[in-house]
């Protein structure tokens, strides 16, 4: 319940609320916790399978004879452990790799997936090892292949010589095509499997017995592994041919590059090739309709590719079907190509066709768009009305509508822009800070004007302080209260916070102000409709749905996490020793939220402060196990079970109530592990 300010997200709070708290929890420090009592014991029987299966499958090739299949190796998913713990009968990857160059040093193939793993950086400590002897086996093998000429590219700026760039560029651009070696490592992989069926990467359920995992043929096997292919010169050949405020390229590499690039988007091998190509043609400032051309035929491509790894619907083929696609040595150009023909459709996008991509960046500016005005209309009616407790949560979301604006532009149908470009002005936000603020030395009393305003980023320490201590005056036994004055070494409010009888704060309460907003306004036409494009969970809303899905976004978005965290961060932070008098508050603080708390948030922070502290006995376990349940529950409700639980959350107070009710709602007849914790 707690928003990431991503359109896609920010209307899609309720179901992936808890993943978002365990995330921010581990950012203050509570991994180690949960590392150290191993998490969720079904996710790390599956990660456990899934690392034995790489383990395996790196020995095999790695100890295989070809250099041809040793060479394989290097694609092997090993753990950051695995890897780093060589021994005789585990060497490096670089070494395996290496070994493998040496003895096939007239192989294309095996040239290339050497260089393809290599490192062209340098560290602090000076240059890592760098594939020389590999790139200049593979320009001398292939001395067509612009795809070849790109490490040399990537050799050469390593070392610091322009004029080796210039020269390794001047090849690229005069080579006949691009070559990356797909369809032979695909072949190569196919052949691993169809020998050793045993090292298929293990998926299945942890709980069920092997023979009953699906089984995956081999061609599909072999995809999964090439779709994970990486460039370890893309990087490089994009800085070298971008003209910048630091670097000036003379017009003759800028001819190169460009000459280069259309080699890699209409003769690459590959669709990453092409991919790569046409990002390079964009950097040199290409924007002819030829090139426009031939993105949209690359998108086309990508979208209906043949490969299940890059495109979930190839995943529906047959496997006859696929196997009729990659037939022979096809690379994935030409099996998606056999694909499109299979089914009818066109080698090129029908005119009139949008992307994906494209129709979902759509729907996000339309969705935004639409709630932004319907968010407008709700703070404009709460904060014009008698309502205190409205106002201050009107005052409170005027950030989001900034945000939304800022977004959005004066162009509601231009693209939707990221990171720093998306944040609010300092004037927007300047302005609902001081709104705020007001609202709360106005009415020092309300507790809910004085929540909005202690959890407010926007305004200043000393304003979050004042709000912080009106709680505590009026609410001395709400350890939540007392959290949010939590600093470095604060042994006095842990200390009260500890003393604390319940964990509250109030996001019922914001909740309950929300939803009289919304019921006080009728949703705007295309609201539903708009929310239904861009939730992943693929509910269907009616009006009534969008609108209680708008005042749980913005309830839950305000001040759930903000006293959580600060318990974590004094209690469980990274690196941080608690000892003594304050580890007895903190084990006295876990208790109080994960028993007493109102809410999910501060639940499952309890459980991970005690679990930080070694204090968690099995009646706490029992506790969060029902919560997290409780959060799977939630994830699985469609709009009608939303809404009740929604409305059992402000009926109760409780979040933890509304959880037991919808499971008992789900399960009438039988007894629920909820109802065994009242």
């Amino acid at each position: 319940m707690v928003i990431r300010i991503s359109f896609g997200v920010m209307v899609v709070v309720l179901a992936t609320f808890s993943a978002q708290a365990t995330e921010s929890a581990a950012q203050h420090g509570t991994h180690a916790a949960v590392e150290k009592t191993g998490g969720d014991e079904r996710t790390n029987a599956y990660l456990e399978r899934y690392r034995a299966s790489q383990r395996a499958l790196y020995d095999t090739l790695s100890g295989d004879s070809s250099p041809q299949v040793q060479v394989l190796a290097g694609r092997a998913n090993l753990s950051d452990q695995d890897a780093s713990t060589p021994s005789a009968l585990r060497p490096k990857r670089a070494d395996v790799i290496a070994r493998a160059a040496q003895a096939a040093s007239e192989d294309a193939f095996v040239q290339w997936m050497a260089v393809s793993q290599g490192s062209f950086t340098s560290s602090q400590c000076g240059a890592t090892v760098w594939p020389e002897a590999e790139v200049a086996n593979l320009v001398r093998l292939e001395p067509d292949n612009a795809a070849a000429w790109q490490f040399a590219v990537a050799l050469a700026a390593a070392r610091g010589s322009q004029s080796a760039v210039d020269d390794a560029l001047a090849q690229m651009a005069s080579a006949s095509l691009a070559d990356d070696h797909f369809s032979e490592e695909l072949t190569a992989w196919q052949r691993v499997y169809a020998a050793h069926p045993d090292l298929a990467p293990s998926y299945g359920d942890p709980d069920e017995d092997e023979g009953e995992s699906p089984q995956r043929s081999v061609l599909a096997l072999a995809l999964a592994q090439v779709g994970s292919r990486s460039n370890p010169a893309l990087w490089t050949l994009e800085r070298v041919c971008k003209p910048d405020a630091e670097q000036e390229i003379t017009w003759q590499r800028a001819a190169w590059c460009a000459d280069a690039a259309t080699v890699f988007a209409t003769r690459g091998t590959s669709l990453a090739l092409r991919g790569q190509g046409l990002k390079l043609l964009a950097i040199v400032g290409d924007r002819s309709p030829e090139t426009a051309d031939w993105q949209r035929t690359q998108t086309w491509l990508v979208a209906n590719s043949a490969n299940p790894s890059e495109n979930y619907r190839a995943m529906e083929d047959t496997d006859a079907d696929r196997a009729s696609d990659w037939r022979g040595d096809a690379n994935d150009v030409v099996a998606t190509a056999r694909r499109l023909q299979r089914l009818g459709q066109p080698l090129t996008a029908p005119i009139g066709w949008v992307s994906p991509e494209d129709q979902q960046a759509s729907d996000e500016r339309a969705a935004r768009t639409v709630w932004r005005d319907y968010l407008r209309t709700l703070i404009d009616g709460m904060r014009s009305g008698g309502d205190v407790d409205a106002q201050g949560a009107g005052a409170a979301a005027e950030s989001i509508i900034a945000q939304l604006d800022a977004m959005s532009g004066s162009d509601a149908s231009a693209p939707m822009p990221t990171g720093h470009d998306a944040l609010p002005t300092p004037d927007a936000k300047a302005a609902a800070a001081r709104a705020l603020v007001a609202a709360a030395q106005a009415h020092p009393d309300r507790v809910l004007v004085q929540w909005l305003a202690a959890a407010s980023t926007d305004d200043s320490a000393e304003d979050r302080a004042a709000a912080a201590a009106n709680i505590q005056r009026v609410e001395p036994d709400n350890a939540a209260a007392w959290a949010l004055s939590l600093g470095e070494n604060d042994h006095d409010s842990l200390a009260h916070a500890a003393a604390g009888t319940r964990f509250d704060s109030h996001t019922s309460a914001l909740l309950r102000v929300w939803l009289d907003a919304v019921a006080a306004h009728p949703a705007l036409p295309g609201l539903a409709e708009s929310l239904r494009k861009v939730d992943p969970s693929g509910r269907v809303y009616d009006d009534k749905g969008a609108q209680i899905v708008t005042a749980s976004t913005m309830a839950f978005s305000a001040i759930e996490t903000t006293a959580p965290m600060a318990v974590s961060r004094a209690c469980a932070g990274s690196g941080k020793a608690v000892t003594g008098v304050d580890r007895e508050a903190c084990i006295a603080l876990g208790h109080v939220m994960l028993r007493s708390g109102t809410s999910m948030v501060s639940a499952l922070f309890g459980e991970m402060v005690l679990r930080k502290l070694d204090a968690l006995d099995a009646a706490d376990e029992a506790r969060a196990a029902v919560v997290k349940q409780g959060r799977m529950t939630v994830a699985s409700f469609d709009a009608d079970a939303l809404a009740a639980y929604v409305r059992d959350y402000v009926a109760t107070g409780s979040e933890i109530d509304a959880l037991r009710n919808a499971a008992e709602r789900v399960a009438p007849s039988t007894p629920t592990e909820a109802a065994k914790t009242r």
